[in-house]
């Protein structure tokens, strides 16, 4: 089959059009997104707490202080489960230095009841939220799960990372020693205003 050059151009333009319109869908459509580091976190709110409660300000819409950790993940995740444990390890390491860690699971609300049996299997104390609507992770961009930001004092991403990793290889934990040493006392993270309490 042979098309003519005037027809060939149409062809190209065509393409070239709808890889246009796709890129601009994925980075500016309101509800879908492609955080890379450096930009701005989305704030999100409203997602049920599951996991532990650890009594932080949610009615002042701010869910702790300092950078944060969001790890998108499923229950159902092989790969999810195998990071929980260093992740646990983490949390603990860094709890009193300012590092908040939210768990997102975007399991349905129908799996609720695994979402905190999982979290309980895990033994976690950290942040564990359920987003049915995988809100998080349309605004986030997730590609995968588990996928995580890193996110400085002042709602900067400063680390978007993909896949399953052991988080107590050392440099990870020296990359969230920087995020830390670089946040002061006084920044306050309201991007992770993302907790209604059932």
């Amino acid at each position: 089959m042979s098309f003519s050059v005037r027809t060939q151009w149409w062809i190209v333009a065509f393409l070239v059009a709808i890889g246009i319109s796709s890129v601009w869908y994925v980075t500016k459509s309101p509800r879908y997104g492609f955080v890379l580091a450096g930009q701005q976190a989305p704030m999100i709110g409203g997602l049920r707490r599951v996991g532990p409660k650890l009594g932080y300000n949610v009615e002042s819409g701010q869910v702790g202080t300092g950078p944060a950790l969001i790890v998108v993940f499923a229950s159902w995740c092989a790969a999810c489960r195998q990071e929980m444990p260093s992740l646990e390890a983490l949390s603990t390491r860094f709890k009193t230095q300012g590092l908040h860690i939210s768990a997102v699971s975007i399991d349905s609300r129908s799996d609720e009841d695994a979402v905190r049996a999982f979290a309980r299997d895990q033994g976690l104390t950290f942040e564990v939220l359920l987003d049915p609507s995988a809100l998080v992770a349309r605004k986030y961009g997730v590609n995968a799960i588990p996928e995580a930001f890193i996110v400085d004092g002042s709602g900067r991403v400063q680390e978007r990372l993909i896949g399953t990793r052991d988080w107590s290889n050392p440099e990870l934990v020296h990359r969230i020693e920087e995020v830390l040493a670089n946040t002061s006392s006084r920044d306050t993270v309201s991007t992770h205003s993302m907790v209604s309490d059932p």
